[in-house]
């Protein structure tokens, strides 16, 4: 991975956590809240994205920390010189979020 996008990725991880905590904070766990933060967590960080020429995804999973076991994955076939992904794990006294954002870079040079 270039230089860049390491710095683009730590820019992304601040994204997330902000939106996390601006949205949930210290929020206890409210499963008729949970459709409501992960749209607003989503957004936020698409507002703060919208000023790239990139395409993103941005995925948003909130559970109740009850000690059972969670896993997640994904795969992408992409150019690692210019497209990002980045996950957070983020965590109070009663739920963790995990945020994953996809950034693919949707500028191509002419190979002529």
């Amino acid at each position: 991975m270039d230089v860049n996008n390491e710095i683009e990725k730590t820019l992304y991880e601040g994204y997330a956590k902000q939106a996390i905590r601006d949205v949930i904070g210290e929020e206890t766990f409210r499963c008729e809240m949970l459709e409501k933060w992960t749209t607003a967590v989503i957004y936020k960080i698409l507002e703060r994205l919208e000023m790239t020429t990139n395409k993103y995804i941005v995925t948003c999973n909130i559970l109740q920390k009850t000690g059972a076991g969670y896993n997640t994955a994904s795969s992408c076939r992409w150019d690692n010189t210019t497209d990002v992904c980045c996950c957070v794990q983020w965590e109070n006294d009663s739920l963790i979020c995990v945020v994953c954002i996809f950034g693919m870079n949707m500028i191509y040079e002419s190979s002529t």
